[in-house]
């Protein structure tokens, strides 16, 4: 009887001192920092940013805003199977040719309600105009002129027109107005298949435009 009331007794003042022991919280973790591994404006309107990902993100926040200001604007939150978005030019998130633009990602957890820290300088990229979308070429009635024509394409004020002939590199040839869709070539090489490619122009900022590296191609003869 005296041994179950000292086990009793040792038990209570066993339970009194864990009580009073300080009890150690240990605060969630937040998710980890985001590295950013690209940027590149793949067309009109378009920039798309790619990232690494990183530890306790059930969510990656998509940040941007024009290069040099202070103020990052949320442009799309995306689940944590992402490691990649293109941000389409809105009248809510706008993308202005020749502008630079700067993006940054950002990993969240809902359920901790907690954001993880990240890259404060982003990566850059240039709005470019659109890509020019060939049409057609052909020689005109004598056989003496290659015609080339093209699709308009937006966010540029000239067309810039390439030849080449054979394996050898895209040679300038002419700048014409958006104005225009197609161009003859009035002093091709004859004798031999002249290639064409058509790339837009945005002269203030003096930006170009991807362009058909293949070209259209036709022979002219002697």
């Amino acid at each position: 009887m005296k041994r179950k009331k000292l086990f009793s007794g040792l038990l209570f003042l066993l339970l009194a001192v864990m009580m009073l022991m300080p009890v150690s919280i240990q605060a969630a973790a937040k998710p980890g920092t985001v590295k950013l591994s690209n940027i590149k404006a793949t067309d009109y309107n378009k920039i798309n940013i790619k990232w690494k990902k990183t530890s306790g993100a059930t969510n990656y926040i998509v940040y941007y805003k024009k290069a040099g200001a202070s103020k990052w604007t949320k442009v799309k939150t995306l689940d944590n199977k992402k490691t990649s978005y293109t941000h389409t030019s809105s009248s809510k998130y706008p993308i202005v040719v020749g502008q630079k633009y700067t993006y940054t990602v950002k990993a969240y957890n809902k359920k901790t309600k907690k954001a993880g820290n990240y890259n404060t300088k982003g990566l850059t990229a240039k709005a470019l105009p659109q890509k020019v979308i060939l049409s057609e070429i052909t020689l005109n009635s004598d056989k003496t002129q290659p015609i080339i024509s093209w699709k308009k394409a937006s966010g540029c004020t000239d067309y810039i027109i390439y030849r080449k002939t054979g394996n050898n590199s895209w040679e300038y040839l002419v700048t014409v107005p958006s104005s225009r869709l197609m161009f003859a070539d009035s002093s091709p090489i004859e004798g031999s298949v002249n290639y064409y490619t058509v790339r837009a122009y945005y002269s203030p900022t003096r930006t170009y435009g991807k362009y058909n590296s293949t070209g259209l191609s036709i022979k002219v003869p002697k």
